[in-house]
């Protein structure tokens, strides 16, 4: 009997003892993501705009989007060269009370030709000059960060000086919407491909 009482008892500390492990392993795996994720970006030297034409391109829903004023990119980092492409897409997207938003999305171009999307970039509420992407979550990217995240964002070069602001400061139709939005200006090639630089090595579509 007492042999069972305290094998019981030992069982149960163990599994204490393992949970608070798995939970140690847990906030110290999220910090190091956190310190992973913030790729530099402020030494991606982005050459000059190439004007091409336009082009159609069918996304994972079957819908297919019509792109112009269409821009391409040679960037390099680290001695390995990127092409970018970003293009407007076509009379724009309903999206937050608006059925003509205007949206830009930048592009990798993959080896094969194939263009992969990497970020989208949407006319804001602000100035018809100003668009917003949203900024992943460091250690979750596939999660929108929200101002609990503001002392991650700052460890990451291209946004430790950028304008961050929530999603119901710069659309109208947003009510108590925390997550945050990167603003750019529409002609800001460089901060664009630098945020898409990031975001797609940080969720793996960019290598």
């Amino acid at each position: 009997m007492f042999d069972r009482v305290l094998g019981q008892q030992i069982a149960g500390r163990l599994n204490v003892v393992m949970t608070e492990l798995e939970d140690i392993q847990g906030v110290l795996a999220q910090a190091l993501a956190a310190d992973a994720a913030a790729v530099p970006t402020t030494d991606l030297v982005v050459g000059p705009a190439e004007p091409i034409a336009g082009f159609s391109f069918t996304w994972p829903d079957s819908k297919t989007v019509e792109y112009e004023s269409v821009r391409q990119y040679t960037a390099q980092r680290d001695g390995t060269t990127h092409v970018f492409v970003i293009g407007a897409e076509r009379g724009g997207r309903a999206a937050y009370g608006r059925d003509d938003r205007g949206r830009m999305v930048a592009f990798v171009r993959e080896r094969s030709g194939a263009l992969r999307p990497l970020v989208e970039f949407a006319e804001s509420d602000l100035d018809p000059s100003r668009y917003v992407a949203g900024v992943p979550q460091p250690a979750a990217p596939r999660s929108l960060a929200t101002d609990v995240h503001l002392d991650q964002l700052q460890r990451v070069p291209h946004l430790a000086g950028a304008e961050l602001k929530r999603t119901d400061e710069v659309y109208d139709s947003s009510v108590k919407a925390p997550s945050l939005r990167l603003v750019v200006g529409v002609d800001d090639a460089q901060l664009m491909l630098e945020h898409a630089y990031w975001v797609g090595r940080l969720r793996g579509s960019l290598r």
